[in-house]
């Protein structure tokens, strides 16, 4: 029997849609503008999103997205001017059995979704390149690597219009070459220009110690035109001492400048407030250590016109925090006061003191001469599998 996609996509829209248009309301768009992307959401993303969770009978759900498998994450933005902003990433999935879609339906979900979307200056050149070089053909994987995640979308909602953002997992190709993820992503950052930049990345990770085990898991591109793209390497690292992770953001002292001061300062206040007065050699522990990756993520993004790599930090909240209402009490410190009532009243499931899982990742970036905070949200549509 053919899935329902109606009662599906209601679903989708109730547990994600429904959240992505209050936190629009939240940060102050336009109703025109919210309008727009609640329509966009249910027409062309909700359909992307593979089987409900009650309809997952004869097998798990697997997206990479989130540590319970929902294929959507939502970014949360607060801006050093005030302003809020709204972005989310989503994994495309199969409407039959919800495994990942094959790779070549990446571009052709990106350009449908642009299209739909009215994306501005969309441009794939870089995705192209990125899937070449970067995925493997997934009609020519064994079986077991089929459902394994490859590739997934951001879709950043500006006021002025709507983003599209690329990310490639290079794991599976990995797996097939036998080539280390880094060398299979350092000659592509060096065709697209980069490489001088990168190369101030990589020679600093060769003087880490070995039990850091700094390992490079996605790239991301945007889809803009060449000279407005950037490439974004996310590193993940074992280290979870405040004196690594500070090093980590400045890669070593090479990262200078307001933002990166401020980003800095603003990272040792918010340890403190998640983690208490401890050393800043003293290393923090894994609460859920058995749902997903470990340790902490770091991005380093690059452009054509950069000297150097701009850092963003992301502090894997729901792995190394007892539960939301701590973490959203220690957030509203930093973005107002109103934070710990918003996130209650956006995920009403369950009780925030109950555990931690619906923050994933707060985030810290050096932007623009200042610090910006963002948070990463999980809606927990497969909660029932913790």
């Amino acid at each position: 029997m053919a899935p329902d996609s109606s009662k599906r996509n209601k679903h989708w829209w109730r547990v994600i849609g429904r959240v992505l248009s209050t936190l629009l309301s939240r940060s102050s768009y336009s109703e025109e503008t919210r309008i727009r992307y609640d329509n966009f959401f249910k027409a062309f993303v909700a359909p992307l999103l593979g089987p409900s969770p009650e309809e997952y009978t004869s097998s798990s759900p697997i997206s990479f997205m989130c540590d319970d498998h929902t294929p959507v994450e939502i970014g949360w933005v607060f801006k050093s001017t005030g302003e809020m902003s709204v972005q989310y990433a989503i994994e495309a999935l199969s409407p039959i059995d919800g495994s990942p879609i094959s790779t070549h339906q990446n571009l052709i979900i990106l350009q449908n979704l642009a299209a739909a979307g009215q994306c501005q200056g969309f441009n794939v050149s870089w995705s192209r390149k990125c899937t070449q070089s970067l995925l493997y053909p997934s009609r020519s994987l064994p079986h077991d690597l089929q459902r394994d995640s490859q590739f997934f979308i951001g879709i950043d909602l500006a006021r002025t219009g709507m983003g599209l953002k690329a990310y490639f997992l290079p794991q599976v190709r990995s797996r097939m070459t036998g080539v280390p993820v880094m060398d299979i992503l350092t000659p592509t950052i060096n065709d697209l220009g980069m490489g001088l930049q990168w190369s101030k990345a990589t020679s600093y990770f060769s003087t880490l110690p070995a039990e850091f085990n700094v390992q490079p898991v996605i790239a991301a591109v945007d889809c803009v035109s060449d000279d407005e793209n950037r490439f974004k390497v996310y590193v993940r690292t074992q280290a979870t001492h405040l004196s690594a992770l500070c090093d980590m953001l400045t890669l070593g002292g090479q990262l200078k400048g307001p933002a990166i001061d401020a980003t800095l300062a603003k990272l040792r206040e918010l340890w403190r407030a998640l983690f208490g007065s401890i050393s800043d050699d003293a290393p923090v522990k894994h609460k859920r250590s058995n749902k997903g990756p470990t340790g902490f993520l770091f991005y380093y993004e690059m452009a054509i016109n950069n000297s150097s790599p701009i850092p963003k930090i992301y502090i894997p909240a729901s792995r190394f925090l007892e539960n939301d209402a701590h973490v959203a009490r220690v957030i509203s410190q930093f973005v107002g006061s109103g934070y710990c009532d918003d996130v209650r009243s956006l995920f009403p499931h369950r009780d925030l003191e109950s555990r931690s899982g619906i923050h994933s990742h707060i985030t810290l970036a050096a932007k623009k001469g200042a610090c910006q905070i963002s948070s990463y949200l999980n809606p927990e549509a497969f909660s029932q599998h913790f």
